[in-house]
């Protein structure tokens, strides 16, 4: 099976230099300028996945796909158990660094998300700033399956989602300041999130 585009080439220092919250933007930044409009700052993601997830302190949760680890760090700053799952060594890098600024513990993990590592192990799984879709059709059903079975039973996931188009707009909610549990819109792209139940 071939990959759809090179992740280590594209995920490096000049992605993180580019695309990662500038320093005092977020209080776990340590790197880079933002390009203006990318994203949603941290603790407002955080604030989201909270929500959408009802998220308590001591809950196991995987980022999957976590990146630089903006939104494993300010979940772990929270109480949860996280464990970052990242293909990129130079995020992962960083994500450990910015952990440890913050005085938190995150078990960032290099993997790839079509061999996740666990069976039954956490409570909730996200999956953010479109970090989904990366794959064939059948590839990426079989990620969502090895999500299905690290969750617990009664297990939730959250996906943040900026590709639309591939996907059933039935089954998705459109983002507004007026639910509860659906996501923000970004000034640079409409983001639209789903909180799936799992059941085996």
């Amino acid at each position: 099976m071939d990959d759809l585009f090179d992740a280590a080439a594209m995920y490096d220092e000049d992605y993180l230099y580019f695309f990662a919250a500038p320093g005092g933007s977020s209080e776990f930044a340590t790197h880079g300028p933002a390009v203006p409009g990318v994203g949603v700052p941290g603790e407002a993601v955080a604030d989201l996945a909270w929500r959408l997830l009802e998220l308590r302190p001591g809950m196991s949760v995987l980022d999957l796909a976590c990146g630089h680890g903006e939104l494993a760090t300010h979940l772990a700053a929270r109480g949860c158990r996280v464990t970052g799952l990242d293909s990129s060594a130079v995020f992962l890098d960083r994500a450990r660094a910015d952990a440890a600024a913050a005085g938190v513990s995150v078990d960032y993990v290099a993997g790839d998300m079509r061999q996740l590592p666990w069976t039954g192990r956490f409570d909730r799984v996200v999956n953010w700033s479109t970090a989904f879709g990366y794959f064939d059709d059948a590839t990426n059903r079989a990620v969502l399956a090895g999500i299905a079975g690290v969750l617990r039973p009664g297990g939730r996931l959250a996906m943040d989602l900026d590709n639309l188009t591939s996907f059933s707009p039935p089954t998705l909610h459109h983002a507004s300041s007026q639910h509860k549990k659906t996501a923000t819109c970004s000034s640079t792209a409409t983001t639209w999130t789903r909180v799936v139940p799992f059941t085996k």
